[in-house]
């Protein structure tokens, strides 16, 4: 962040994007302007804390009292989005889950190229919203097939959440 407040306030730079967090953190006092968060569509499971526990643990008991159920609900329709997919390191992708009562908000953002990507939002129901999110995805890349690309690198976004 340093670099680049460097470059700003030189002239090198005629504008930033940073973290409202991070000039908070460093307390760094500058003019900005908040943006609408809308068209920021982060990474699947982002902000998403998860502990993991050796399953009938002592650990695993106490973790059970703090697991948020609608917080688990956000992240398995997320990393569901990502898999159907077929996500990974070369496809930029961000997925947004948020939990409305019995309804799911969902927000995906699948790009390949500057002047090629998708911003789609829908709504699927909660006690089916993996099943909803998987048909959506189907569904939207049928439509569009131009929006994926072979991504050269293998890794294990997707798999599935598992309650210890």
């Amino acid at each position: 962040m340093d670099t680049r407040l460097r470059k700003l306030k030189s002239g090198e730079y005629d504008g930033v994007i940073l973290a409202e967090a991070g000039l908070e953190r460093l307390n760094v006092e500058i003019p900005y302007e908040l943006l609408d968060q809308s068209p920021f569509v982060p990474s699947p499971g982002q902000g998403i804390i998860a502990v993991v526990s050796r399953r009938g643990s002592e650990e695993s008991e106490i973790l059970k009292r703090i697991d948020d159920a609608e917080t688990r609900v956000e992240a398995e329709v997320e990393r569901e989005v990502l898999k159907a997919i077929g996500g990974g390191c070369s496809l930029p992708v961000g997925v947004h889950a948020s939990c409305r009562g019995k309804k799911v908000d969902l927000t995906v953002y699948i790009g390949s190229t500057a002047e090629n990507f998708l911003f789609q939002k829908i709504q699927v129901d909660k006690e089916h919203s993996l099943e909803e999110a998987r048909t959506f995805i189907s569904e939207l890349l049928a439509a569009h097939p131009s929006l994926l690309r072979t991504s050269d690198c293998s890794d294990n976004f997707g798999e599935p959440l598992t309650r210890q």
